[in-house]
């Protein structure tokens, strides 16, 4: 597992502050936390702190990558995304601009799930390309030179990234690399086999809800029955803190999709379903934690255990920093009042009912 992310005590102190007063919580996320802009994230993360010198090397580093366009469309979108205003999402974007910064392999898995790309996933053959790449300090066109070495191997998508990982590390050269996915091919695949245990193990409890969920009716209940119950999206609204929020929010299609594995099983999902079902697995067995009265205790298990799922399914873990990461450390403190499920749902009303009266809008 990777070192655990600590979290501030006077975080900690904050959250129990605001516990019983969604409002107060709403307020925080618009004006408590400051969302770096993406140069400030390319600045944390590629070691150029000079703005001019690091939008300089950007432009000159981008030309001639595949995929790029010609110099000049290159200088125009790179001078958007400096204004703050605009960030690229696009995955592939990410990657190229990972390898115009020379940034080493931890570094680059930091950048990508903070710019919203999600980590480099290590069962992925075309990702792992670029991982290899980058631990052996190639260019973005060589790595885009290997994968095509490797595009025509057929994967069977049955495989763990832990069984993998260790191999991967031995690796050197590229003709291992190209041996090393045609030997692991049954063991490779796009989506994540982990998140998808974790992903029909929280559904489980919500579509056969066990006894642990007393309030509610003994039969079984429909994806749209779900949704409508816990996961009610956000209202659309101008805001800043609504769109932040609304953004990749899980709907009907969404669910049925990963449950069908026509999609991947995205670490917001994952989340939320951890929030609503307490992580599960509190519904099959008994820890100190789970049978304390300290919400203080309660909360550092929720904590250690939705990082430990996270970081199981190679996803980053809670960061305080990002606004959605907060709104789930509050909903996971219980105050004895309200659960998880009903915290959140607090929080989201107060920001609907602040967008209507005109609070925070762009």
């Amino acid at each position: 597992m990777s070192a655990p992310m600590i979290l501030a005590e006077s975080e900690v102190e904050r959250i129990i502050r605001l516990s019983r007063n969604a409002e107060f919580a709403r307020a925080y996320l618009e004006k408590g936390i400051r969302v770096p802009t993406f140069p400030e994230i390319l600045a944390e993360y590629s070691g150029v702190t000079d703005a001019s010198a690091l939008r300089e090397k950007l432009c000159t580093r981008l030309q001639g990558m595949i995929g790029e366009p010609n110099a000049a469309s290159i200088r125009r979108k790179v001078s958007v995304w400096f204004t703050g205003k605009t960030a690229p999402e696009n995955r592939g974007q990410l990657v190229r601009i990972v390898f115009a910064l020379d940034m080493s392999d931890e570094q680059a898995q930091n950048f990508l799930a903070c710019a919203g790309g999600g980590c480099l996933h290590q069962r992925n053959p075309i990702e792992l390309a670029y991982l290899y790449a980058l631990r052996s300090r190639l260019g973005y066109n060589e790595a885009c030179h290997l994968i095509e070495r490797i595009r025509h191997i057929a994967i069977g998508g049955q495989g763990k990234t832990e069984v993998l990982e260790n191999e991967f590390t031995k690796i050197r050269g590229e003709d291992e690399f190209v041996d090393f996915i045609r030997q692991q091919r049954m063991n490779l695949g796009e989506l994540h086999n982990t998140a998808y245990e974790y992903f029909q193990e929280y559904m489980e409890v919500l579509t056969k809800p066990p006894d642990s969920f007393p309030h509610l009716p003994e039969r079984a209940y429909s994806v749209r029955e779900i949704v409508q119950m816990y996961l009610k999206p956000p209202a659309g609204s101008s805001s800043v803190l609504g769109k932040t929020l609304r953004a990749h929010w899980p709907d009907e299609k969404t669910l049925s999709q990963i449950a069908n594995r026509r999609q991947d099983v995205p670490r917001k999902v994952l989340i939320l379903l951890f929030l609503i079902t307490d992580g599960a697995e509190n519904s099959l067995y008994v820890n100190d934690a789970a049978v304390s009265d300290d919400a203080r205790v309660l909360f550092d298990d929720r904590y250690r255990r939705v990082n430990q799922m996270l970081d199981d399914c190679g996803y980053s873990q809670l960061d305080p920093r990002n606004v959605f990461d907060w709104l789930m450390l509050y909903c996971m403190y219980d105050h004895g009042e309200l659960n998880g499920n009903e915290r959140l749902q607090a929080v989201l009303r107060e920001t609907e009912e602040n967008d209507a009266l005109g609070g925070d809008a762009t």
